[in-house]
């Protein structure tokens, strides 16, 4: 339900929030605050989602849809333009996904990543090397749970 909804006929601080499923494997939770809320009671939700393990992204404003289903929708659009155009097959976008960019993108984001992989003078130099080793670390260690992940569990 989107939060201007409420605009007429909710006094108090109203927001929307949305869980991603499986809630308890997946920890985004999206809050959008409506033009009225109390920036205080926004903070006070984040700081509870955190204490309960979630990790909170505020938008400064609503729109149509989440903004992790808009991005879900970019890249699922693009995957099936070029599966329809005969340039991939259905497997190879999947393992294109599963096996590269998501693992990149699951550790510091599509913007994070663009950044450590661009060197365009958005880090200091020293920042981008530090940065770059803790990503690379990670990188190893779930390439290492996932071979486990994938050998013992069925």
């Amino acid at each position: 339900m989107p939060a201007n909804i409420t605009e007429d006929t909710t006094p108090q601080p109203s927001s929307t929030k949305f869980e991603h499923s499986p809630p308890y494997a997946v920890k985004i939770v999206e809050l959008v605050p409506a033009p009225w809320t109390d920036p205080a009671v926004t903070q006070k939700t984040r700081e509870r989602f955190e204490a309960m393990g979630h990790y909170p992204s505020t938008l400064k404003k609503e729109i149509p849809g989440f903004i992790m289903n808009r991005f879900q929708a970019a890249i699922m659009f693009e995957a099936f333009y070029r599966v329809g155009e005969g340039v991939v097959s259905i497997a190879d976008v999947d393992r294109a996904m599963a096996e590269g960019i998501s693992q990149r993108w699951s550790l510091i984001g599509p913007i994070g990543d663009h950044i450590l992989e661009q060197r365009r003078g958005l880090l200091p130099e020293a920042k981008l090397a530090e940065r770059q080793r803790w990503r690379d670390k990670r990188l190893m260690a779930l390439a290492q749970h996932k071979k486990w992940a994938n050998e013992n569990i069925e």
